[in-house]
């Protein structure tokens, strides 16, 4: 993996070894990310994937969104291999509407945690593999009707939004595959993680500075990362990916090539390979210029 790329600014730095510079795949997070702080791709970062693409390299993303959420990425970018959304929980296949894999919340863990979110007045939110539900005090949800409404002109099919049911049954529990919670300070999240070891077999991992994303302890970004690698027959030693926040560490502990924002959490730059540029400055483009010079 080179140091120095074609941008003139770009100086990758290396945070520790890594012995396997080839890569086939790459996997690259949204959020924090791919994309700028309006919720665009710069044009360096589309760019630098249709170099992948020029150069036969796979490439897809790992959002903890849900992949209906991110669909207008996969357009722009022209993703054609199976997505990974909700942090792990869901690979999907967007061009077949395919789920290849889905690992939900147990129906009892779910349970427990509607309850105690509503009982301390968080705001959260459920998501299945098709549908976000709310409570009637969400604030969160309004984030998703606003996708809705700017999504209507690219042709993207809405989100199905739906209230929280008054009376939650075992098979709305078994279709839960993430809770986000809105963890406004550093004592709520503390609480939080508290509840989650003491009442459920569930992890919490920050996909922001205020959101945990609540989920079963084998859904994470790298458990499907060997998923996903192994139906496409790519050694995890060479893959890259992309990543900035905590729910990003799995992935970036097992990949041969791990890269982080400069603006990233301690947890992902502990854990990868190389610290880029910051997602506004195209971090995303200067780290595949720099595998670029390597082919």
């Amino acid at each position: 993996m080179s140091k120095t790329c074609r941008y003139p600014e770009t100086l990758l730095e290396p945070l520790r070894p890594n012995a396997e510079p080839v890569v086939r795949l790459v996997v690259c997070d949204i959020d924090g990310t791919l994309i700028d702080d309006d919720g665009r791709i710069p044009e360096r970062n589309i760019q630098a994937f249709a170099e992948l693409k020029r150069r036969n390299i796979l490439y897809t993303l790992a959002t903890g969104r849900m992949d209906r959420m991110a669909r207008v990425y996969v357009s722009q970018l022209e993703v054609h291999l199976p997505m990974i959304a909700c942090n792990g929980a869901i690979i999907r296949d967007c061009a077949t509407d395919e789920v290849l894999a889905r690992q939900a919340l147990d129906p009892a863990d779910a349970a427990t945690l509607v309850s105690w979110l509503n009982g301390n007045g968080l705001d959260f939110l459920c998501y299945s593999a098709d549908e976000v539900y709310y409570p009637p005090t969400s604030r969160r949800i309004e984030r998703f009707r606003a996708y809705n409404k700017a999504m209507r002109q690219y042709g993207q099919p809405p989100i199905l939004l739906l209230p929280l049911p008054q009376t939650p049954t075992d098979a709305f529990y078994s279709s839960l595959v993430k809770v986000l919670a809105v963890v406004p300070d550093a004592r709520t999240l503390a609480r939080t993680r508290a509840m989650l070891a003491e009442k459920t077999r569930c992890s919490g991992l920050l996909s922001g500075p205020a959101f945990l994303d609540i989920q079963d302890k084998a859904a994470t970004k790298g458990h499907a990362l060997k998923k996903l690698a192994a139906m496409l027959r790519v050694p995890l030693a060479q893959t890259m990916v992309l990543g900035d926040h905590d729910n990003d560490v799995a992935m970036l502990e097992i990949a041969g090539v791990g890269v982080v924002m400069a603006d990233a959490s301690a947890p992902a730059l502990a854990a990868a390979h190389y610290r880029t540029g910051a997602h506004h400055a195209s971090g995303v483009a200067q780290a595949i210029a720099c595998l670029a010079l390597d082919r």
